[in-house]
């Protein structure tokens, strides 16, 4: 019998560069466990009899001030498989051995030494030589310096015989090298290992329902058992649906990439399972029944539910299977830059052998996602019906608020997101966006800041930081002022549909309510002209100060009341305004607005199904009253009218007011003055006046509106329907 400890020396690999270059560290701290558990799995013959336990052990210790903490010890695997018998063990030492199967080359073992100080295998085998006796074997992977000096990786600690047993293997991982890892294990449970253990196998485990092992996870305290879990076969999820998919390999024929008619099948396991089990919506890559690797999922997000469920899609088949890396679930795939470049770097090369012979097809990784997220929708219609729903929401907000189209890419927006979610989603993100765009601004104004014209390159400077400062400022503002505009679309087809429906009515034998246009451009007894949408009839008209459904009497310009009070009246004036059983200053015109001292605009309403030229007289008479009425101080000798209405015939509004001329161009008709009599002393005022329908002003407000949404570079289409 040789001594022990025994250093298996290589003399074809140097480990120290081998380690870090051939086989690195996998992300997840689960990776060793996995490893260890495939080899258990593995190594059970009969799986209905075999037996698989994990057992993580941690110890409560206390730290300087009294208070108890717990840290890792140690974590171990054991099966009753055949054990690490010659056959096996002669594989172990061979980094690059693939005669357990093409696509299984033998190195998660390396995973041991990326994660652990020590891992120690102890296993008890039959003798290969007689059947009979038992032997067992304890050997130790490390990396730590007294086995890379060696240039090993591999140690035998003990060989012996014994007279009898069972045959099984215990891996132990002791010391996490990263603290990262450490803290993992830590908090390891018995419950989230079982759960990720039926994730990563569940392929598997569904292939092995009916012959399962026992598998069973506990978890210990200073060495007591606080904790376990078993993994039964019933607990293994039904699949939902299976199917083949038939994938085409690519070829190259005249150094471009071809579809070849030969063809590879796949077969595709699909899991809807309760959304509280499963936390995302995925496409699997699953080989030898491990899942390897994501592919992209254009049916669903990762959160997305159909009724409470969420979808898992395993990808499964021998072609995936042989293009397994040397780490376990490595699989690689080609896309066609890959493709080609392999075939360019070939035809330059001077390999003796043939590219047809060698690498003639492939299929591509494209291929396959793009084929089996078409065949998902194939098999679940209603994916892609939600889908189109979700896409259909979104363009319709898109359309009606102008929404950013980088912001709507970043917002994870769901098929069950309602309206009021998705726009919050994409408000919140346009925010972030914004706030980085600020920031960019803040270091524009940091970089000009520090420029003086003492420097030699000052103007260079100067040129480069103003343009990239310019280049910023559409960006920077064009979302803000579409928002504006986009606001501003709405209302337009607000007005719009309100002319359809009044006109329905008319049609029907009803009356319309002027109210509601009155409404929608200036809210009834408001004095908020910013928050209104005057705009309609022209765009400086939200920044007058003004007046919405207010009696004369009541009027007010800065603080001050507009109408003289009846004790400031003289008698002639006084039996004036309530002569003929009738007080003239409580007449309420639609809107006034106050440009300026001096200057009034009068914006008066009609019913659209009213023949409005009847009014034509009234806005002159509004005019006259605040000219004669008003106090002295503030002097109103300059009127603005505006009748507004839909049902007027060019004759009779000509036939009012002779003045009046129409404007074919824009289809409305003004006067350019006319004389408002001065009463009580008072000089003569004059008055402009527009008559013009409620399409009219719409059409006008539209094309406005379109103008400006040229100048930011977006196309609208008015003939949409948003309501």
């Amino acid at each position: 019998m040789s001594d022990f400890p025994q250093y298996l020396i290589a003399n074809d690999i140097y480990y120290s560069s081998a380690l870090s270059n051939f086989c690195k560290k996998k992300g997840s701290p689960l990776q060793p466990i996995f490893e260890a558990f495939t080899n258990a799995l593995e190594a059970i013959e009969n799986k209905s009899k075999g037996e698989i336990s994990i057992c993580v052990y941690h110890k409560k210790d206390l730290i300087p001030d009294d208070t108890p903490c717990v840290n890792f010890q140690k974590i171990t695997i054991e099966d009753n498989g055949v054990g690490l018998n010659d056959t096996q063990f002669k594989r172990l030492k061979m980094l690059r051995d693939s005669r357990k199967g093409p696509s299984n080359r033998g190195t998660g073992r390396i995973q041991y030494l990326h994660y652990f100080d020590d891992t120690v295998i102890t296993s008890i085998y039959k003798n290969d030589i007689s059947g009979v006796n038992y032997k067992r074997r304890v050997i130790t992977l490390s990396k730590k310096p007294d086995f890379l000096e060696k240039n090993a990786i591999i140690r035998i600690d003990t060989e012996d015989e014994l007279p009898s047993g069972n045959s099984q293997t215990i891996v132990t991982f002791f010391r996490p090298l990263a603290k990262s890892d450490e803290k993992f294990y830590e908090i390891l449970d018995a419950s989230i290992l079982k759960e990720e253990i039926i994730r990563h196998y569940l392929a598997l485990f569904c292939e092995i329902r009916d012959n399962f092992p026992s598998i069973r996870i506990e978890v210990y305290l200073n060495e007591e058992l606080v904790s376990f879990e078993n993994i039964i076969s019933s607990e293994i999820p039904q699949h939902d649906k299976v199917s083949s998919i038939a994938i085409n390999y690519s070829k190259i024929e005249k150094n471009k990439i071809v579809m070849s008619e030969k063809k590879e099948a796949f077969e595709l396991r699909v899991f809807k399972l309760p959304a509280n089990k499963l936390d995302k919506n995925s496409i699997m890559l699953v080989s030898k029944g491990e899942i390897a690797r994501e592919l992209p999922f254009d049916g669903l997000l990762p959160k997305d539910q159909i009724e409470g469920e969420r979808f898992l899609f395993l990808l499964s088949g021998d072609y995936i299977n042989k293009k397994d890396a040397d780490e376990r679930g490595e699989i690689k795939l080609l896309d066609g830059k890959d493709f080609l470049g392999q075939y360019k770097n070939y035809m330059n090369s001077d390999d003796d052998y043939t590219w047809v012979s060698q690498n003639d097809e492939e299929i591509l990784l494209p291929d396959i996602e793009n084929d089996v997220n078409i065949e998902i929708l194939r098999q679940y219609p209603e994916i892609e019906k939600l889908r189109a729903d979700k896409e259909g929401k979104i363009n319709e907000l898109k359309t009606m608020f102008l929404l950013n189209q980088n912001a709507i890419s970043k917002s994870k927006i769901l098929i069950t997101d309602t309206y009021e979610e998705i726009l919050r989603k994409v408000y919140q993100e346009e925010a972030r966006l914004a706030a980085q765009k600020d920031a960019l601004f803040r270091e524009h104004f940091k970089k000009i800041k520090w420029l003086t014209p003492d420097k030699n390159n000052y103007q260079n400077e100067l040129n480069s930081a103003v343009e990239e400062f310019v280049n910023d400022i559409p960006a920077i503002g064009k979302n803000t002022l579409a928002k504006y505009i986009a606001r501003r679309r709405l209302v337009l087809d607000i007005f719009d549909n309100i002319l359809c429906n009044e006109e329905k009515k008319v049609q029907l034998g009803g009356r319309i309510d002027e109210r509601v246009l009155h409404n929608l451009i200036f809210q009834q007894s408001s004095e908020n002209t910013a928050e209104s949408d005057l705009w309609l009839i022209s765009e400086e008209y939200i920044y007058f100060k003004g007046t919405s459904e207010s009696k004369l009497s009541e009027l007010q310009f800065d603080g001050k009341k507009i109408i003289k009070d009846d004790s400031l009246l003289t008698s002639e004036q006084l039996r004036l305004r309530y002569s003929l059983n009738e007080d003239r200053l409580r007449k309420k015109p639609d809107i006034l607005l106050f440009p300026s001292e001096g200057k009034c605009i009068i914006i008066e309403f009609k019913a659209p199904d009213v023949n409005a030229s009847t009014y034509i007289s009234q806005i002159d008479y509004y005019a006259s009253l605040i000219r004669n009425f008003s106090i002295d101080e503030i002097s109103i000798d300059t009127f603005y009218g505006y009748l507004i209405g839909e049902s007027l015939e060019d004759f009779d509004v000509r036939s009012k007011n002779h003045g009046i001329e129409h404007s074919f161009h824009l289809d409305y008709w003004f006067r350019p003055s006319e004389k408002i009599t001065g009463f009580f002393g008072r000089t003569d005022g004059s008055i402009y006046l527009e008559v013009i329908k409620y399409s009219t002003l719409l059409e006008r407000a539209k094309t406005r509106n379109k103008i400006y949404m040229k100048k930011l570079g977006i196309d609208i289409d008015y003939n949409a329907v948003l309501l």
